[in-house]
């Protein structure tokens, strides 16, 4: 009776994950889809959020210095925490300048990653060298096309890019739960055969 029970529940669990997960995939499918279409809103609302965990940041550093045991650990975590506020402020108050520099990020992780791919697989690097030559070379280009439009592609890039990665790991999601489902039930008809 014991095992009945905890297979019931186990059942009632899992199909309670599939549900989540599944509707976290939607979650996610819609957000992206609405950063596809306002991008520069998105874009902005992700450098202000920056901001603001910057300033947190600084903050984090000035509190942690007064338990830096050294002086010279104080003025570090000082100087840290001035640097991290500073740069949040700055981000916060002007959240244009903050959406320009992640897209300066955006196109120098590009790049590194296109360049550290194909490194990758010209050096033998382990499983497809073809796939991992041609995610090399689309971030770089990905990093060109953004870097020939910049300024321009502040406006949208972050955005879009984040709607797309939203949007994809949505789907999966969604997907990955719907393989799961058949699976689950399976599994439980194959624990009432045993009890039989």
């Amino acid at each position: 009776m014991v095992s009945q029970h905890t297979a019931s529940e186990r059942r009632v669990d899992q199909d309670q994950l599939i549900r989540g997960s599944m509707l976290g995939g939607v979650l996610l499918a819609l957000f992206g889809i609405v950063a596809l279409f306002a991008p520069f809103v998105i874009g902005l609302s992700l450098a202000i959020v920056l901001g603001a965990l910057l300033v947190v940041g600084g903050l984090v550093h000035v509190a942690a210095a007064f338990s830096a045991g050294s002086l010279l650990g104080l003025g570090w975590q000082v100087f840290l925490g001035l640097v991290y506020g500073i740069a949040g402020i700055a981000v916060l108050v002007n959240p244009l300048l903050g959406l320009t520099t992640l897209t300066l990020l955006v196109v120098g992780f590009f790049l590194s990653s296109g360049f550290l791919q194909l490194g990758w697989a010209v050096t033998g690097g382990e499983g497809s060298r073809t796939w991992l030559a041609v995610s090399g070379v689309l971030g770089l280009l990905l990093a060109v096309l953004l870097w020939v439009d910049f300024p321009a592609s502040a406006l949208w890039a972050v955005g879009v890019l984040f709607g797309v990665n939203f949007l994809v790991t949505g789907v999966s999601m969604i997907l990955h739960s719907r393989k799961r489902r058949p699976a689950a039930a399976v599994e439980t008809t194959d624990e009432a055969g045993q009890r039989m």
